[in-house]
């Protein structure tokens, strides 16, 4: 076999450039690797770069939200304008309370000062009728008359004068004499049953009582009675007689020793209830 010379030449030669290309590539390839690792390093670089920018712009950049609120501005969609609102109103609130108080103190006050003059109104008013009461309603009050020729006095009249000025009317009266218990306390009933009657007294006029003979007494005798009347008030009031009559001298005392406690009782329940 025959050895070509030439022919190890270009053999070596191309292996040579094919061992060249080979490394070439090789050392291509990492910087290709490097460079696309860089480019996408730098991206995400960028792209957090960009996000720390437009977030630090978000904060700087003043927010409807947040933005300060004035008494005239009305956005409903500020919190401070909501927070200002509600203190607003708390406020207001706090001051119509305040004022409502005062006014009802005052309306209070105003009431105890109402309340004080028609009291005192009223006082005058019953002090006044009270006063026109006792100058216009009727009285009855006692008086004694002795008759007889003899030496004693043998008979009598009980009258009870109306000296007001406007009638009564007697509804009960009744007239005793007693010769045993002179001296002693000696308590007037009032029987229900007993001259219950309506006898009206003009003003000025007498009641003569029926009861008059004594001519069977003693020189010293008591009459006890009277009567209960009612005024054209309505007030019930009572003229006692108690009284020592001397048939002698035809004079008469007034005994203390007579209670007239039931009359009162009677006469002060009744005005009560006629109240």
């Amino acid at each position: 076999m025959v050895f070509d010379r030439s022919n190890g030449i270009y053999r070596s030669i191309f292996a040579a450039l094919v061992g060249w290309l080979i490394l070439v590539g090789a050392g291509n390839a990492p910087k290709a690797e490097a460079k696309a690792e860089q480019a996408t390093e730098q991206t995400e670089i960028a792209d957090t770069l960009k996000g720390i920018r437009s977030a630090l712009q978000d904060a700087n950049r003043p927010d409807s939200t947040s933005k300060p609120c004035t008494n005239e501005m009305e956005n409903r969609n500020s919190d401070l304008c909501a927070q200002w609102k509600a203190a607003d109103a708390a406020r207001d609130a706090a001051n119509w309370a305040w004022w409502q108080l005062v006014i009802s103190a005052a309306g209070l006050l105003g009431l105890i000062v109402s309340l004080f003059f028609t009291r005192r109104a009223l006082v005058a008013a019953d002090n006044t009728n009270k006063a026109f009461i006792r100058a216009e309603a009727g009285i009855l009050v006692p008086s004694i008359e002795f008759f007889g020729g003899g030496l004693w006095a043998d008979s009598f009249k009980i009258k009870m004068h109306n000296v007001g000025r406007t009638p009564v009317t007697i509804v009960h009266y009744q007239l005793h004499l007693d010769n045993d218990n002179i001296g002693h306390q000696m308590e007037i009933p009032l029987h229900a049953d007993e001259h219950q009657l309506e006898i009206m007294i003009d003003a000025g006029k007498p009641f003569i009582l029926p009861y008059n003979d004594m001519s069977q007494c003693p020189e010293v005798i008591r009459m006890v009675g009277g009567a209960i009347y009612s005024d054209m008030f309505g007030r019930i009031s009572t003229c006692p007689i108690a009284y020592l009559v001397n048939r002698c001298t035809r004079t008469f005392t007034y005994d203390r020793e007579v209670n007239f406690s039931r009359w009162d009782k009677l006469a002060k329940k009744q005005n009560k209830k006629n109240n």
